[in-house]
């Protein structure tokens, strides 16, 4: 007969092949206690009727006769499960089935009382029951599993994140992968992470994932450039101390191994090590000992190499030069790129050429061509270094000096200028900044220019190229106190006479006539023959004699007051034609010795404004309230207020002039209203 059940139950598996035979099963069971595929049987059965109570009497019964029976022991547990989540449900008052929305709200004020084990409890038991949620309860989720260092349910939460670039979801990644000892997956996240918010919560993190992979020289770059910002932060002290520990046993060892056998192997691990840690000095002692006692092509490169890097390029050819090296191509190929930083265009392209007619080095080869295009665009020849680098991009899609030079080549300052801004936030080479200045002077912006070149001399004070340039900017933008400190600072570094000339120039260009003349006599009483210096103060003295740049007040401001005339002059004719943007600079400099000119200063504001300058003109037309308070002055003041977002002041002072003098205003003004009225409406 229990044959007869079993067969039946095989044969036909279902749910009603059960109902049919419950009563007999039942028979069989209370007949045979030894029946326990029987009551597995009837227990499955009453766990799908959600009869758990009888489910479990029978269950057991079956582990008192076998306690390790694999069928009961699962059905059991399974059973609890269920158990256990209704108990969920019942606690979060959720109804049966479950709504997603309503469990969705329940997860969320259980999250905003800081009751965790409720939500992961709820979010546990929503999932096993399959109900669908949206994308920041799993996200919530993740971080409660990650806050308990259950690593795997967090990973298993973000598995059931839709959306492919959650930033939390990266954020909890790069965690788990930190916290387990996977520093490989940590660094690849919280570079991305880093780099897309400089955060230095990554950044620490960062670090300490360099360190553990061993990549020091990368944790030390990017703890240096950290550390700049943030020198108070208790977390980069202690990678300070670490870093430094690692640094010195790494060097020590590479000490060692060079004193030990010393060949071009250790010796390049040795100076790498103490130029790394920058100790110049000693890098360039133990180069010039061993090729002293032992040199070989190998080692006379590695040392013409790091001169290079200091700037040295004339000591560098001096090693290149000699005789061992005379028919080596990497040494051809280094005295080429000296020749071009140096504008020694022609032998530049005489060495080049030779490297690569004659390598058979693909490396070697590949950098003599991209040295060679370089030399073709310094050279203005665009289209000869244009079609290089084409073909050389080919060869390598991934060299980023070429896609550089590609750039500059067709013009593409805005793209640059995005390049290394976002450069300059993750790296700590000063270059990048001066090459920022460079761009924005390109691109035909000088004050973004002057902000980048000061940044740059205030860490590298020495380069007095970038100081000349900055103080040209600064006074081409009308700064002279500036400029013209820089340029005299400049001027008494170089001592020589083409810096004071230069000087003097400038001072000349731009109105200052007395103080060229001055700096040409000191010169010329050192020099007195300096032909440049004498032309030039000849110059000056025929347009502007030596009363007008003598000490008397009273000669001083009968010149400038004629000049301040004839400015006045050019600026009103060109602005009742409504040339505004030609007119400012006329207005500017009449303004300069006549600031209280109210009359002249509402012209000045007046066309500011048509020029679209309107942050200049809110200002202006502030210092004519002072002295006009009328309610034209201060609707132009309340339009620029408007264009330059400052709304709500804005929307005060119109709403003053449309509800206090609505009736009395003048024609014009009322216009002016009604323009303010079209203005705000499409603004808001």
């Amino acid at each position: 007969m229990i044959k007869t059940i079993a067969l039946i139950l095989l044969l036909f598996g279902l749910l009603q092949a059960l109902e049919l035979n419950v009563s007999t099963l039942q028979e069989i069971i209370q007949n045979h206690p030894e029946a326990l595929k029987e009551r597995l049987i009837l227990a499955k059965y009453y766990e799908k009727q959600h009869n758990n109570l009888k489910a479990m009497i029978l269950l057991k019964e079956v582990l008192a006769k076998d306690p390790k029976n694999k069928n009961a022991l699962l059905l059991k547990k399974e059973i609890l499960r269920k158990e256990q989540i209704q108990n969920v449900f019942r606690e979060a008052s959720l109804s049966q089935p479950v709504n997603a929305k309503d469990a969705q709200k329940r997860l969320q004020s259980y999250y905003d009382a800081n009751n965790y084990q409720f939500y992961s409890n709820l979010y546990q038991a929503l999932v096993e029951t399959k109900i669908d949620m949206d994308d920041a309860y799993h996200i919530k989720a993740a971080y409660i599993y990650l806050w308990d260092a259950r690593y795997e349910k967090s990973k298993e939460a973000l598995d059931r994140v839709k959306q492919k670039n959650n930033i939390d979801k990266a954020k909890i990644r790069a965690e788990i992968c930190y916290y387990t000892g996977d520093y490989k997956c940590s660094a690849g996240l919280y570079e991305k992470l880093y780099n897309a918010s400089y955060d230095i919560n990554y950044a620490v993190k960062l670090i300490n994932s360099y360190i553990y992979l061993g990549k020091t020289a990368k944790a030390q770059r990017l703890y240096g450039y950290i550390y700049r910002k943030y020198p108070n932060n208790a977390d980069l002290h202690k990678i300070g101390s670490r870093l430094l520990k690692l640094q010195n046993k790494y060097l020590e060892d590479k000490k060692q191994a060079y004193k030990s056998n010393p060949n071009f192997e250790t010796l390049q691990d040795y100076v790498s090590a103490l130029y790394a840690q920058k100790k110049k000095e000693e890098t360039f002692q133990v180069l010039r000992q061993h090729n002293l006692k032992n040199p070989t092509n190998k080692s006379l490169l590695l040392e013409a190499r790091y001169l290079i890097w200091e700037g040295k390029a004339e000591e560098s050819l001096k090693i290149l030069q000699q005789s061992t090296l005379k028919d080596d191509l990497e040494a051809k190929l280094m005295i080429g790129k000296i020749y071009s930083w140096n504008q020694n265009f022609e032998e530049s392209k005489k060495y080049l050429d030779e490297v690569i007619a004659k390598s058979q080095n693909k490396k070697t080869l590949y950098n003599a061509k991209k040295a060679l295009a370089f030399v073709y665009m310094w050279e203005k020849k665009s289209a000869v270094a244009k079609k290089l680098f084409l073909a050389l991009k080919k060869e390598n899609p991934g060299d980023k000096e070429i896609t550089e030079a590609l750039m500059e080549l067709n013009h593409d300052y805005k793209g640059l200028i995005l390049l290394y801004k976002n450069r300059i936030k993750k790296s700590q080479n000063p270059n990048d900044t001066k090459r920022l200045a460079q761009l924005y002077i390109q691109n035909k912006e000088p004050k973004k220019a002057v902000t980048y070149l000061k940044k740059y001399i205030n860490e590298n004070p020495t380069d007095l190229g970038a100081t000349k340039n900055l103080a040209l900017l600064l006074i081409q933008n009308r700064e002279y106190y500036q400029g013209f400190g820089y340029l005299e600072y400049y001027a008494i570094q170089k001592q020589d006479a083409k810096s004071k000339i230069l000087l003097a120039k400038n001072y000349y260009w731009q109105g200052f006539s007395k103080e060229a003349l001055d700096v040409l006599d000191k010169l010329l009483m050192k020099n007195p023959q300096n032909k440049e210096a004498l032309h030039l103060k000849a110059k000056i003295l025929k347009i502007a004699p030596r009363f007008t740049t003598s000490n008397s007040g009273a000669t001083i401001g009968i010149y400038f007051d004629n000049l301040a005339s004839k400015q006045l002059k050019v600026a009103d004719a060109l602005y009742f034609q409504s040339h505004y943007k030609s007119s400012l600079m006329y207005y500017e400099n009449y303004l300069q010795n006549h600031p209280s000119d109210y009359k002249v200063r509402y012209r000045y504001a007046f066309a500011l404004e048509n020029a679209g300058k309107h942050a200049k003109a809110e200002g202006e037309f502030a210092l004519v309230l002072w002295n006009n308070d009328s309610d034209e002055v201060k609707y132009h003041y309340a339009y620029n207020l408007m264009k330059n977002h400052k709304l709500k002041k804005a929307k005060a002072l119109f709403l003053t002039l449309k509800e206090n003098t609505y009736k009395t205003i003048s024609p014009n003004l009322n216009n002016f209203l009604q323009k303010w009225k079209n203005d705000w409406e499409s603004l808001v």
